[in-house]
């Protein structure tokens, strides 16, 4: 799946309203587009090896694999290394990420889960879609 594609679902996942809700099928995308693998095994929980491709040896089961648009350790873990990136947070519990790739520009995301913010950021940065450039001076 493309990156944009995967922008487009979250920036509408993000919009739901309500309680914070969970989508699995939506976290788990992030995490193959993210170079995580899934192959079936039969020795772990579930039936399913998860497994970080950036990190070898990195590799839990289906029922303990992360969840990068609820857990914030698991979105940072979603950054590309070649990116620096920050989170902010206001008074009203809003967060804003950014994520700046080599080329120096600025790649946002904002929700009130930080998490979120982060993995709207880091495929904004993937689809090639921003908003500031900064000087590179």
């Amino acid at each position: 799946m493309q990156a944009a594609e995967i922008l487009a679902k979250l920036e509408a996942w993000s919009l739901k309203e309500g309680d914070f809700h969970s989508d699995r099928q939506l976290a788990d995308e992030v995490l193959l587009a993210c170079d995580w693998r899934v192959t079936q095994d039969a020795e772990f929980a579930g039936g399913a090896r998860w497994e970080d491709t950036k990190n070898p040896g990195y590799f839990t089961a289906e029922t303990g694999r992360p969840n990068p648009l609820l857990v914030l350790g698991d979105a940072i873990l979603c950054v590309p290394i070649t990116c620096a990136w920050r989170i902010t947070t206001n008074v009203r519990r809003e967060s804003l990420a950014e994520v700046r790739g080599p080329s120096m520009v600025v790649h946002t995301g904002a929700h009130s889960y930080p998490s979120l913010a982060l993995m709207i950021a880091v495929f904004s940065y993937k689809a090639g879609v921003s908003l500031l450039k900064l000087n590179a001076a």
